[in-house]
């Protein structure tokens, strides 16, 4: 039976079938015990500041108008319930795109924004490097913050007045992208080593292997002086395959570190 559940990741409210043993947020695909999620929520409803009438009132409109979802956005926040702006935002978004009002609340509902000057936001943005790294960037995909683009989204939408009445959130944004720029190339160099580390402790055991088999077959058939001869030319192929791997780590550092916002 389906029963609502709280993520414990992202805390966004979903609904969970109570007979599993785990499941997937919909929201930010990270899994997780079911009974927690369902504890998770039951705890969150119970410590809940309890909302006067008009503001259940408030919470209850329909998003017929801009103004209402709006409205639902400002009361959401107050209450740190940041998921569910995002998906009103999102709402938001999709009905009335020529808006800046849902880009706005969508980059507010970013755990990174809500959590900017506090003790969790370097947390929040060592969570979103994680999250968002994958192969592709290994491979030349994209590393920018998925914020970023309801980020152009809105200073497309802003007037030069707005630009003035939402400086704090556009400086806030810049920071948050700048930081997480810097974390994900220190986490993606660090990756990068850690691979390049252990794929050349394998390539040198089997080159060591294959060596090792290739001198007692050549010593067998030829004898000791011709054996000798074909390492000493192989040991010299060594430096030119550590060149060779020092230099594309270098392109791939330099290549995540200039991959940059244009602001």
């Amino acid at each position: 039976m389906l029963v609502p559940a709280k993520c414990t990741q992202c805390g966004a409210n979903i609904k969970v079938d109570d007979e599993l043993d785990a499941a997937v947020c919909t929201h930010c695909q990270t899994a997780f015990i079911t009974q927690k999620a369902i504890h998770n929520y039951n705890t969150h409803v119970t410590n809940k500041i309890v909302l006067d009438a008009s503001a259940q009132e408030s919470l209850l409109k329909d998003l017929s108008t801009l103004a209402a979802a709006e409205e639902r956005c400002e009361k959401l926040y107050a209450l740190a319930e940041y998921a569910e702006v995002g998906v009103v935002a999102l709402t938001m978004i999709q009905k009335w795109p020529e808006s800046h009002l849902g880009y706005l609340w969508e980059i507010k509902s970013f755990r990174e924004f809500y959590n900017f000057n506090t003790e969790k936001y370097q947390e929040s943005i060592d969570w979103r490097v994680k999250l968002h790294t994958s192969a592709s960037v290994f491979v030349g995909g994209s590393v920018r913050h998925p914020m970023y683009a309801h980020y152009q989204k809105l200073i497309k939408h802003l007037t030069p007045q707005q630009l003035t009445q939402y400086a704090d959130v556009i400086e806030t944004a810049k920071k948050i992208f700048t930081d997480f720029q810097q974390a994900l190339s220190k986490f993606v160099a660090k990756c990068k080593k850690g691979h390049a580390i252990n794929m050349g402790i394998s390539l040198t055991a089997l080159a060591a292997t294959v060596l090792t088999a290739v001198l007692s077959a050549i010593y067998n058939l030829v004898g000791l002086e011709i054996a000798f001869i074909v390492l000493s030319i192989l040991v010299l192929f060594v430096p030119i395959w550590f060149i060779v791997c020092f230099t594309y780590y270098n392109a791939f550092n330099k290549r995540i570190l200039s991959d940059t916002y244009t602001l």
